[in-house]
């Protein structure tokens, strides 16, 4: 299995990082941190997470943090779509 990254969910992470940090320095760390686990979890189990409205798209907690990856599982891949906060309005871009 192998992890891909959406150009959106890769510039979502950092936004949501820098974001953080500024309301709490050290937050934005705790999203990286909690990302790099939350890949390993998703690796060892890409179907973890449960499917959104009955389409293919996932989602997964990034523990220590108030965000979610939005991901889909295809073939031998997991393609991260996105990362939102989950007090966003996340359900509009699945």
């Amino acid at each position: 299995m192998r992890l891909q990254w959406t150009p959106h969910a890769r510039e979502d992470l950092y936004r949501l990082a820098d974001s953080l940090n500024d309301g709490n320095p050290g937050a934005g760390d705790m999203l990286l941190h909690g990302a790099m686990t939350a890949t390993r979890q998703l690796l060892a189990h890409p179907r973890i997470g449960p499917a959104i409205g009955g389409t293919r798209i996932r989602k997964w907690p990034i523990a220590q943090s108030p965000c979610l990856f939005l991901y889909m599982v295809r073939d031998d891949e997991i393609l991260l779509l996105r990362v939102v906060h989950n007090r966003s309005d996340w359900q509009s871009l699945a």
